[in-house]
């Protein structure tokens, strides 16, 4: 029995784009990284929304604690959203514009 696009999660859909892309597209996927800056403050984070390098100067380091998590959570979310963006068109490259439109109600 096949399943529906809207039984399968997001894994399952990228894994299926990546047999049907061949190889490369994995690697494509996992090579992404976007960073958002502000105030003394740079974030970078994969394509899963995981930090994977942070600076705070000095200016930053002056900031009440609740106010520099804050801005590191904003960034951070602001990173993540434009890693999933460039996940998307990577996908458009390789997929039908209905699996990418899925793939995008089913991540944002």
């Amino acid at each position: 029995m096949t399943r529906m696009i809207d039984d399968l999660t997001v894994e399952e859909m990228l894994a299926a784009a990546d047999d049907v892309a061949g190889d490369g597209l994995g690697a494509r996927l996992d090579a992404i990284r976007h960073q958002a800056t502000d105030g003394g403050i740079a974030v970078t984070v994969d394509l899963h929304g995981k930090l994977v390098g942070l600076t705070i100067d000095h200016r930053a380091m002056r900031l009440p604690a609740h106010e520099l998590a804050g801005k590191l959570r904003t960034l951070t979310d602001k990173a993540a959203e434009a890693a999933v963006d460039e996940a998307l068109a990577v996908l458009g490259t390789v997929c039908a514009d209905s699996l990418v439109a899925e793939l995008a109600a089913h991540v944002r």
